[in-house]
């Protein structure tokens, strides 16, 4: 690499998130030229050093992969052979090196006389005609990896090859004597968190009410309950009224609004009859207004404790956003008064540029608030995977005392214990005990924004099997239309990944034998640590949990991302790929999903949240002089 060499960048315009309707939606895409002499190019011309000469001949006279590309949004059907072939001849006229086209759809209307349905005979000639007309014009033809622009599902994913998530049952017995008990079925619901709903194409609104469901079992594990796990009667009152039981026994859906005056507190206070040891609370609180795939700001407020009921001291304050529950841990407090205190107002929203405007708000509403003395991970569900949150390895759990905690002499797989039915033939030895009946259900995310004939689950990315299914079957779909020989070196060469919105998924078939190959030990002692359990000791349960994480990073980089350049390799074509934009949009390196990309890709399009893109931008440049890539991509007015 040249300390000389030449960058050239181009641009294009429109707002991923405005099209209003078209026929076909153009949307510059810039690509920097590193002047490497190795890696995959764009186009015919082979990258070389420049001379000075040579330099100003292609800087006045650019060759066709120096040309920007543009994103081609095929809305709803609204499409004809005529509009293909004007969007095509004036691409070329202006100077377009290609297009990377979308089955898209935001509420489009119709305005053209016939639809063209995605994966109807009326769509497979029309793509056809138009991958034909490219090459004859020597456009690069991209493909977007599904429909919509993320990420890769479709109608064709059966719910066994859909993303998947962590769920339980526990139930407390006494050992000593043989025991036959029928184990309660864990939570089913297709959502992000045990039995809280979602799902859906668009994270900002209501799931459909037909998305499937599904449960299957993993494990079954018993572990002895520590001497601190003990329950607490408390008087319950709070700042307005509020129905008490449904705050502890309610599940996770039924909300309360607890009103608040302007700049007052709102409170829900626990007072028990003595001083008590509490360790955590597990709260569900209606977070703020939610902008896509961005997670929304939790309500400002804090943990307090009270010996008298009116002075009140802070023992931890709330997190800012993150999965829709949260356990917030604290060093062992013995008081007499617990409070959850709010404020009249959200956390921060992260990205700037789509925050909604900050103002008081008169009411947050709650639907769950459990104190807990047994010792617990500080924020699980974000540890464990059920957001995407980045920064939790400053979030550390308090240290907990030794009776306080699970130990994992203590733990026993019993899965071979329990039948068919669910039901548990075991004799456990004396003591109390706890079993956790462990499952997978389903997250429900659908592709978007896609056509109705494109939206489908989105495919496990954490299964090599999962993915390959997905591959042969989306690329199936192209190879009818358009014929396998214009699929690779010529007709449609490139598949696109988008920015990633397909929100968390922390579990797969394998994941547990997955943890053991890469990580070096067997994870089945530490699986209560998944439900929020201390085991052992609150440093050694952190650990465990990054290591779980890692293993989710490593799955979704390999099975997921290295799988699709493979199969794509194999057919001859090419790959662009982009990650997680302006926030951490999966668990994951950006770095090591797009070293399997030809042309690593970062988003340019929120100038008032610079210093949180330049990280992606500086993150795909640096990956094209690690891995060898010789054109960087940057997505832009966006």
């Amino acid at each position: 690499m040249s300390e000389n060499t030449p960058v050239n960048t181009q641009v294009r315009p429109t707002h991923k998130r405005m099209h209003k309707l078209a026929n076909l939606v153009p949307v510059l895409l810039a690509l920097v030229h590193s002047g490497c002499e190795y890696g995959v190019t764009v186009a015919e011309e082979p990258a070389e050093l420049l001379s000075v000469q040579n330099l100003h001949t292609e800087f006045t006279t650019p060759p066709t992969s120096a040309f920007p590309r543009v994103w081609w949004h095929w809305m709803d059907g609204n499409v004809t052979k005529e509009g293909i072939s004007k969007d095509l001849n004036w691409m070329k006229r202006v100077g377009i090196g290609g297009m990377q086209y979308f089955d898209g759809s935001l509420e489009t209307p119709q305005i053209v006389e016939t639809r063209v349905p995605f994966r109807s005979e009326a769509w497979r000639s029309a793509i056809r005609h138009a991958v034909i007309e490219a090459e004859a014009a020597n456009l690069e033809f991209t493909i977007a990896s599904s429909p919509g622009w993320s990420e890769t599902g479709g109608p064709w994913v059966p719910p066994e090859q859909a993303m998947k998530k962590l769920t339980w049952s526990e139930v407390e017995i006494h050992g000593g004597q043989p025991l036959s008990l029928s184990l309660p079925t864990p939570p089913t619901t297709t959502g992000p968190f045990l039995d809280i709903p979602g799902g859906g194409a668009e994270p900002s609104k209501a799931p459909p009410p037909d998305l499937p469901q599904l449960y299957r079992d993993s494990r079954v594990i018993a572990y002895r309950i520590p001497a601190a796990d003990q329950s607490f009667e408390a008087k319950i009152t709070s700042s307005s009224p509020l129905d008490v039981p449904l705050l502890t026994d309610g599940g996770r859906t039924n909300f309360q609004k607890l009103e608040i005056e302007p700049e007052q507190l709102g409170w829900v206070d626990f007072q028990y009859s003595k001083p008590v040891t509490m360790r955590a609370v597990e709260l569900v609180l209606e977070p703020g207004q939610r902008i896509g795939p961005i997670y929304p700001s939790w309500p400002l407020g804090r943990i307090e404790a009270s010996d008298d009921g009116r002075n009140y001291r802070n023992v931890a304050d709330l997190p800012e956003r993150g999965a829709p529950q949260q356990t917030v841990s604290f060093p062992a407090t013995t008081a007499q008064h617990f409070r959850l205190a709010l404020e009249p107002r959200f956390s921060p929203f992260p990205v700037k540029a789509f925050a909604p405007p900050e103002k008081l708000v008169a009411e947050h509403e709650i639907a769950r608030i459990k104190f807990i003395p047994e010792a617990r991970v500080n924020r699980f569900e974000d540890k464990a995977g059920w957001s995407t949150i980045p920064g939790l390895s400053e979030v550390e759990t308090p240290p907990a005392d030794n009776d306080a905690v699970v130990h994992t002499k203590n733990v026993l797989d019993i899965s071979d214990k329990m039948d068919a039915n669910g039901t548990l033939h075991w004799t456990p030895p004396e003591g109390r005990w706890r079993i956790l009946r462990l499952g997978w259900s389903l997250t429900g995310k659908l592709n978007n924004p896609a056509s109705e004939e494109g939206t489908g689950l989105e495919v496990d990315k954490l299964n090599q099997e999962h993915v390959k299914a997905y591959m042969d079957t989306y690329l199936g779909i192209y190879e009818q239309a358009v014929g396998r020989s214009n699929m690779g070196s010529q007709g449609i060469r490139y598949m696109l990944n988008d920015s990633y919105e397909a929100m968390a998924a922390n579990w797969t078939d394998d994941i547990l034998a997955e943890f053991e190959r890469r990580r070096g030990y067997n994870p089945t002692p530490w699986l209560p640590v998944l439900t929020g359990r201390i085991v052992d000791n609150a440093e050694d349960s952190d650990r465990f949990l990054w290591d779980y994480r890692r293993t989710l990073a490593d799955l979704i980089a390999e099975e997921h991302y290295g799988t699709i350049s493979e199969e794509l390799r194999a057919r001859g074509m090419g790959r662009y790929g982009e990650s997680h934009e302006a926030l951490r949009a999966f668990i994951g390196d950006g770095m090591e999903v797009k070293k399997s990309a030809d042309v690593p890709m970062g988003a340019a399009w929120a100038r008032s949240n610079l210093p949180k893109l330049l990280p992606d931008l500086r993150e795909s440049a640096s990956v094209s002089h690690l891995y060898g890539q010789n054109i960087v991509a940057a997505e832009s007015f966006t």
